[in-house]
């Protein structure tokens, strides 16, 4: 074997193990008693998480984001997906629950943060099969120039203190 294509060898396997990234996986549920349709904001959290997750170096897998009237049926998907990420190998598993209120809103089928009562989370590390952590926070906290940017802001906390947690998990 020559010097060089050893040299090579020897680079992409200090390389690849230096590369070692972690894995997360996550599932938004929407609590919504006027629809029973996945909202646009929902899938707006999900995909946010998504980005958040991935542009810290995360390997992110998630379920497609459900709906339902009340938490009564939380327990069984939560189960389901963390078995599914267990087979996929994945670290750590997140239940985001997206809770809404928009009887007293206007524009109950806009996009928007005021329609959003909480968002919940839940972190379990799959490897350990305990949960770790655990979090709520309050839309009407977040003050945004337009209501749209109000649920990017509000999934990007979410995003962001969930990261923290996993940080000092790690």
């Amino acid at each position: 074997m020559s010097v060089k294509r050893m040299a090579l060898t020897v680079i992409f396997a200090v390389v690849s193990v230096l590369v070692y990234s972690e894995s997360v996986a996550f599932q938004v549920i929407q609590h919504d008693k006027s629809s029973d349709d996945v909202r646009l904001s929902s899938l707006m959290i999900e995909e946010t998480i998504l980005d958040y997750f991935f542009n810290q170096g995360f390997i992110v897998t998630n379920s497609p984001a459900i709906s339902f009237n009340d938490s009564a049926k939380d327990g069984y998907y939560e189960k389901k997906a963390v078995a599914e990420a267990r087979e996929g190998g994945i670290r750590y598993f997140i239940l985001i629950t997206a809770d809404y209120d928009v009887s007293a809103s206007a524009r109950s089928e806009a996009n928007v943060v005021d329609n959003i009562d909480f968002i919940s989370w839940k972190l379990t590390d799959i490897r350990r099969d305990e949960r770790v952590a655990g979090g709520k926070i309050d839309a009407s906290g977040i003050k945004a120039k337009n209501m749209q940017t109000g649920v990017y802001k509000l999934s990007q906390k979410v995003a962001s203190e969930i990261h923290s947690e996993i940080g000092r998990q790690l």
